[in-house]
């Protein structure tokens, strides 16, 4: 797992959760999720793309710690 991903799961735990059961219902198999930060911490506008990171999506799964047994 990625500095980044293991970084910003803990403060951002329901949106992963979240995209990985929209995922898991769209028959996805694989996730890329890039990070960004702002250029200019006063400008909304201008970004810069930090790094990228691949994950399969059963991976992602497991470390959200999503049920897919609930029925």
């Amino acid at each position: 797992m990625s500095q980044h991903l293991r970084k910003d799961l803990p403060n951002n735990h329901l949106k992963l959760t979240k995209w990985g059961v929209l995922s898991y219902l769209g028959g996805v198999d694989n996730i890329k999720l890039g990070f960004v930060s702002r250029k200019n911490i006063k400008m909304n506008n201008s970004h810069v793309l930090s790094g990228f990171y691949d994950i399969k999506l059963n991976d992602l799964l497991s470390v959200t710690n999503f049920n897919r047994n609930i029925a």
